[in-house]
């Protein structure tokens, strides 16, 4: 033990007698190892720690799911199937996002909540704050199910944390609600959820909204102790079958699967996050072979120091623990300056993957990331440590001990720094030519066109109160008051509402069919709900027909639909579809148009089969308003906010957007993913050049001696910087060959992220090959340039 203190004591004083060197070093691990961290920090609050309530384990997501295996939302009906007849789930909860008007306190806000059966809060394992919890009865039809629980967050914000707010109401789309209770924070899994109401269920009522073919709800469910997400699965998959023969609507083609709550909330985001740590990683296994390298050099200035403890009997692992001790101090000493530097990076992290990661899941510097930070600094001291510490422990003590042949650089060293060079060029490679891939895929998306015109387009958001518009009319009746308002105003071309905008995470699919086929298979599409002019608002081309008009949306007027043109070709493949009769939604409705397919969910995906109904045809408890205009939207905004209050006063907008803004939000992942990646390239390009300019630079100072006597001997410069950039650049190659080969294989784990993009886009390759190489010619020029102006008498002299 006390030559272990001896050892760490000399370390310690050895970095500080060279301080070009640990700062050097230092700084160039506490990139890497920082880097890590902060992506560590992310992936431990999101994939490894469990979620934020009792016995995660047993929590689970229900989805339906189509024909084409693909998830989709589950219906009331269906949902009340399953908690009737299941024994595997201990508590099992439907839910819905539900935006309703506050009025009454203060100024008029739209809000978004859940409408929740009872057993929500039981399924979470969650006990309010303040207040209780929903009781038994009060989801029933009839029930007291005019009671609200109110986030933490909403309670602070309007309330302004008051506790004597339980027993109060609130008026909530024009009626009364009785707070009953209060959530503590970060407890709900929908961040921007600010309030939880019963969902009341009537399976048995004629209306269309609560059939068991209508889908719009997620489950969420609590296993019984001991049953496994896979029995839990089996037995809703029986009861489904089960009830599919009794049901004419259920859909006896589609399927169900139940996952793990925290895999259904991570999924998307898990790939993106374990492409960003292998990213990391290569960044840090390019600064550890930068430290080797200089370590290497380094030995080079300590092989006398060695030789001398050698001849005194100190044996090679004796000297191999000193200078490992040294390699892990060095890394310590980065791994303090990483976490320094992770903690500003994390919060950075979460602005750039805020909606790309649940809220409740915020990344910390906690002990788990502490830990992992501390063991890959102690480990990438032992691996950019290790090689030059046995390099140094096995000194030719007589020959190191000649006067005359002090600073000489064996083969070996010169081999071991070459070889390290090249896998730094190979791992930048790797990371360029993904950082390209990611651009080329991101450029694709931008040119995709989502079927829509984004440009000079204002969208916001419309909650409708049951007590003040119940039905359908009453809601189609104000929007064609408001949509005549808002044309009237200067610069507007166009106004239109419906009830599921593109790109708003919101979209419902029912089966649909042609009338004269009633035993044909029903296909299913998307559908949405329209009023004005809502194609000339949106920019959606019409290709054959109509559109819907302001005779459609009036009362008892005849259903029509317009369809895209991908339910044209599946129902209609070679007929003209204007005036055939389609069953949807229980009734026959005539086809009056076509038009272009949009991309409504995302950019990246197919459009969705859709059809478009008049607004009158569906009672809908919100819309989106779309106007089209020739003025700047921030010129549109307060007049239009004017004219909704002058329509209604106890009617606020929410979620005001312009459609760009909508489609570059649709893009946050794929934009984070690639500001990162680029982020990470450039570093590494920047630690690798700055790798082989050290080599070079000593290189050419071992070399000074040979280069002069080329020089004295007839050498012009251009002959003397031609040999060292050669020989620098014959090392890059060697990199860039090992990195395409490793790209080509590697590139195959991002092929899911990318769109329209193949993994061996031959544009990307060239591209990175060429920028890593004109870096490289640069990094290696300047000290070919300081060899080519060596005075041959002043180096011969000091020979």
């Amino acid at each position: 033990m006390y030559t272990l203190w001896q050892d760490i004591r000399y370390a310690i004083r050895l970095l500080r007698k060279n301080p070009g060197f640990t700062i050097v070093s230092v700084l160039t691990l506490a990139l890497g190892i920082g880097a890590n961290t902060a992506i560590f920090s992310v992936i431990n609050s999101v994939l490894i720690k469990a979620l934020p309530y009792p016995q995660p384990e047993q929590l689970v997501s229900v989805w339906e799911t189509l024909p084409t295996g693909s998830r989709n939302s589950v219906s009331a009906g269906v949902y009340k199937d399953w908690r009737a007849h299941s024994s595997k789930f201990a508590h099992l909860a439907l839910y819905k996002d539900i935006r309703l008007n506050l009025t009454g306190t203060g100024t008029p806000e739209h809000i978004a909540g859940l409408q929740v059966t009872t057993e929500y809060l039981s399924v979470l394992g969650i006990a309010p704050l303040l207040g209780r919890a929903f009781m038994a009865g009060e989801d029933a039809m009839g029930g007291n199910n005019q009671v609200v629980v109110l986030t933490h967050a909403f309670w602070q914000r309007r309330f302004g944390g008051d506790p004597g707010i339980i027993g109060q109401a609130v008026t909530l789309n024009q009626l009364p609600y009785t707070v009953i209770g209060v959530l503590p924070p970060d407890a709900m899994l929908q961040a921007e959820s600010q309030f939880l109401i019963p969902f009341t269920i009537d399976v048995d009522s004629d209306t269309v909204k609560w059939v068991r073919s209508y889908h719009c709800c997620g489950v969420i469910g609590r296993v019984a102790s001991g049953v496994k997400a896979t029995e839990a699965q089996a037995e809703l998959r029986g009861i489904r079958q089960q009830f599919a023969a009794e049901y004419p609507s259920y859909k006896k083609d589609w399927g169900l699967e139940v996952v793990a709550l925290q895999q259904d909330l991570t999924g998307d985001v898990r790939p993106t996050l374990l492409i960003l740590l292998g990213t990391v990683g290569l960044v840090l296994l390019i600064a550890c072979a930068n430290v080797s390298n200089l370590l290497l050099a380094r030995g080079n200035t300590r092989a006398r120091e060695m030789a001398i403890r050698a001849a005194l009997g100190a044996s090679a692992g004796r000297i191999v623990r000193q200078l490992l001790l040294e390699s892990v101090l060095l890394a310590l000493v980065g791994c303090v300056l990483g976490l320094l530097l992770a903690m500003f990076s994390i919060e950075l992290l979460t602005r750039m993957l805020t909606g790309l990661i649940p809220a409740l899941l915020h990344p910390t510097l906690d002990l788990n990331v502490l830990a992992f930070s501390v063991l890959v600094a102690s480990g990438c001291g032992i691996l950019f440590g290790l090689l030059p510490a046995i390099r140094a422990s096995r000194p030719d003590v007589n020959h190191v001990l000649k006067e005359t042949d002090r600073g000489a650089q064996s083969a070996s060293k010169r081999r071991s720094q070459s070889v390290l060079i090249i896998a730094e060029f190979a791992f930048t490679l790797v990371l360029l030519i993904g950082a390209g891939l990611f651009l080329r895929s991101f450029l694709r998306l931008l040119d995709t066109d989502p079927g829509f015109n984004p440009n000079q387009a204002l969208a916001f958001d419309l909650s409708f109160a049951k007590a003040k518009y119940p039905k359908a009319e009453e809601q189609q009746r104000f929007l064609q008051e408001l949509n005549g308002r808002i044309a009237a105003l200067p610069g507007v071309e166009a106004v239109g509402a419906v009830t599921n905008l593109p790109l708003s995470n919101r979209d419902n699919g029912e089966g649909l069919r042609r009338a004269d086929q009633p035993q044909g298979s029903p296909i299913n599409v998307a559908n949405v709900f329209v009023a004005g002019d809502y194609f000339a608002a949106m920019g959606i081309k019409l290709q054959r027909g109509r559109e819907i008009n302001a005779a459609d949306n009036v009362p008892n007027a005849p259903p029509v639909l317009v369809i895209d043109a991908s339910v044209a070709h599946d129902l209609f493949p070679n007929e003209d579809p204007l005036g055939k009769s389609l069953r949807f939604l229980g009734r026959p409705w005539e086809v009056v148009g076509v038009v272009t397919p949009v991309r409504h969910n995302a950019l990246n995906t197919n459009p969705r089969p859709r059809v478009y109904g008049a607004r009158v045809q569906a009672s809908y408890p919100m819309s989106s308003i779309v106007i089209r205009s020739s003025l700047p939207a921030s010129a549109l905004i307060e007049t239009v906010r004017k004219t909704i209050l002058a329509a209604d006063p106890d009617q606020p907008i929410a979620n005001v957007r312009t459609l760009e803004e909508a489609v570059q939000r649709s893009l946050a992942r794929q934009r984070t993913t690639l500001v990162l990646l680029g982020l990470f390239a450039v570093v590494a390009i920047g630690l690798a050049c700055i790798g082989i300019y050290g080599v070079m630079s000593y290189a050419v100072g071992q070399r000074a001696r040979e280069l002069s006597i080329r020089s004295a001997l007839g050498a012009n410069r251009r002959d003397i910087i031609r040999l060292v950039l050669g020989g620098g650049m014959k090392l890059s190659l060697l990199g860039i060959g090992v990195g395409l080969v490793g790209a080509f294989f590697l590139a195959r784990l991002v092929e899911t992220l990318l769109f329209e993009v193949k993994t061996h886009d031959p544009l990307v390759y060239v591209a990175a090959v060429g920028l890593l190489c004109l870096t490289a010619a640069f990094s290696i020029y300047l000290p070919a340039r300081r060899a080519a102006q060596l005075d041959p008498i002043v180096a011969l002299r000091s020979e």
